[in-house]
């Protein structure tokens, strides 16, 4: 069952991948569509994140992403299911989808260099280029003084 599967192929050095629905961008007003994600690999497929509340306001996020090329059976799979059509068979909807990946030059973060675990840390970031009300994701890597990775954060702004 279901409105959709959907294949993509997701490149080495992606920090942040996200597949959202929404009902503002569902045809059919009061459906109730769901989102299931899987990665495969060599066409055997699990399951990586799903979204399945009330409504067509789903959403799943992976932070560094294990990468896909798209051949031989090694992708990333979505399915959009239709729990509720609300009375209609069919509908139309938009799903956007965000790739993170690279360095961005246009956006600077600053904080505090030392980072005590259970502590709050304040976190400016500065950036240029944003459009209004479009939602723009990314990720911040930490490193201790020795240059090991120490974790990854995702990082979500809008310019209002």
């Amino acid at each position: 069952d279901g409105l959709s599967a959907t294949f993509y192929a997701i490149p080495e050095g992606t920090g942040v991948l996200r597949f959202s629905l929404f009902d503002s961008l569902v045809e059919q007003p009061g459906t109730d569509l769901d989102l299931y994600v899987y990665r495969c690999v060599d066409f055997s497929c699990t399951q990586v994140g799903v979204s399945a509340a009330g409504g067509s306001d789903e959403e799943v996020t992976l932070v560094n992403p294990e990468p896909a090329s798209g051949v031989d059976g090694n992708f990333y799979l979505v399915f959009v299911h239709g729990w509720d059509l609300n009375g209609a068979t069919e509908t139309n909807f938009q799903m956007p989808v965000w790739v993170s990946e690279g360095q961005d030059r246009s956006s600077r973060f600053s904080m505090s260099r030392r980072a005590v675990d259970g502590r709050l840390n304040n976190v400016n970031i500065t950036t240029r280029g944003m459009e209004s009300g479009l939602p723009y994701l990314g990720t911040v890597t930490f490193f201790d003084g020795e240059g090991v990775n120490q974790g990854t954060t995702l990082v979500e702004a809008i310019k209002q």
